[in-house]
């Protein structure tokens, strides 16, 4: 069986948010894109080392959506989108997201046949 390690990106109170812009994941929260303009190389290089031996990607479909709307379109020479653009994405949603990202399989419960 294989192992799932969670990567979130956390404020010191626990608020959990997409590190982009400020409109990449608005729900709940009114300050996204807070890490951003404060991002550096160490930290960069933190979080890259995060992903060392990740051979696949578990994401809901909101982030699924953010995530093929962006590093689809990024050159392999950017370190996370060699790495995503080449790995398995494996999708959980109750619907039916739109999988045009290669390498994405759906996981969730066809409703209209179950």
């Amino acid at each position: 069986m294989g192992r799932i390690d969670v990567e979130l990106f956390t404020t010191l109170d626990l608020v959990g948010q997409a590190p982009g812009s400020s409109t990449e994941d608005p729900e709940g929260f009114a300050f996204g894109g807070w890490q951003a303009p404060l991002a550096d190389e160490v930290t960069g290089a933190q979080i890259l080392a995060a992903y060392e031996g990740t051979d696949a990607l578990l994401l809901g479909r909101r982030t699924y959506d953010i995530f093929a709307a962006y590093w689809p379109h990024q050159g392999d020479d950017n370190p996370f989108a060699g790495l995503f653009n080449r790995i398995p994405k494996y999708v959980a949603s109750r619907g039916r997201p739109d999988l045009s990202w290669a390498g994405s399989t759906h996981l969730g419960a066809d409703l209209a046949t179950a």
